[in-house]
Order: C-alpha cells, then sequence, then structure tokens
C-alpha cells in the first residue's frame, strides 16, 4: 500500500520533472522558470488544449511555438489550432503568452520576466489568481471538431 506522503513525494516529482512530450527546448525553459522561483506545470490542460507550461497559481499559459512549424505558411493546422487555443483561454479567463524559438534565443531574459510578471500580477489581483470568471458562454468545444478547413 502507499501511504500518503509517498504519494505526494510522487506527485512533486511528476510536476518537477519535464518528461514526455516536452522538448529540449520546453525543458530549458521550465528549468529556467524553475531557476527563477516560479513553479510551471509542464503539458498543461486547460479545457481541450495542452500548454507548454502552466501556472495554476496566477492562471497563465504559455506557449512555445518553433516558427519553423507554427508559421501560418509552413503549417496552416496547427496555426489555426493555436489561434482558437488562444482564444479559449481568454475566454475562460487566462491569460494566454506565446513566444517563439527566436524571442527565446535572444531575450531568454525578457521572456522570463514577461512570464514572471504576469503570474506575479494575476496572482496579487482579487479573482485572477486561482480562479478567473469565464466569459458566460465560453468556447469549450476543440477547434478540430469545429473548424471547417480542420475536419
Amino acid at each position: 500500500m502507499v501511504t500518503s506522503k509517498e504519494k505526494d513525494a510522487v506527485r512533486e516529482l511528476a510536476e518537477e520533472a519535464p518528461v514526455g512530450t516536452a522538448s529540449k527546448w520546453e525543458q530549458r525553459m521550465y528549468r529556467e522558470m524553475r531557476r527563477v522561483g516560479l513553479k510551471p506545470v509542464p503539458n498543461f490542460r486547460l479545457g481541450p488544449y495542452t500548454w507548454d507550461l502552466g501556472f495554476k497559481a496566477g492562471t497563465t499559459v504559455v506557449d512555445l511555438d518553433s516558427l519553423y512549424y507554427h508559421m501560418p505558411d509552413n503549417n496552416h493546422r496547427e496555426f489555426l489550432i493555436g489561434t482558437w487555443k488562444t482564444n479559449h483561454a481568454v475566454q475562460h479567463g487566462w491569460a494566454p503568452l506565446k513566444f517563439t524559438d527566436e524571442c527565446t534565443d535572444y531575450h531568454l531574459k525578457l521572456v522570463v520576466e514577461t512570464v514572471q510578471e504576469t503570474v506575479a500580477h494575476r496572482r496579487s489581483v482579487r479573482g485572477l489568481k486561482s480562479r478567473p470568471q469565464k466569459v458566460r458562454r465560453a468556447m469549450a468545444t476543440p477547434a478540430w471538431r469545429f473548424h471547417q478547413s480542420l475536419l
């Protein structure tokens, strides 16, 4: 039988070890966020969508999108899904932040500070810290189930 203390230790390890679908770039960004005292959750689920990093306390989600794979000309499908994904986060009261590989290559410090400041702000404003209000009839269906060119 697994004790409650052991379950807590496993949960903490899982939250601190970005594995699975996290790329080397995502793992690096995860470590950078941890280095400045943030507690990101890798592969964070918000409704039907998965974000590269999520900050529960601060209701902020982050996507790291390579220009090669996410430019509209290179991957129309991913671009459309990403657009609806961002709209979904906003409608559900979350702050979506998106950065490209060039953002982190050239402006890593600014990217980290932007996430830090956004999370800190949302943690300090009543109603944004953990359970923001969503739009009354917020979207719940993922884009791949309704967007005509994705069907």
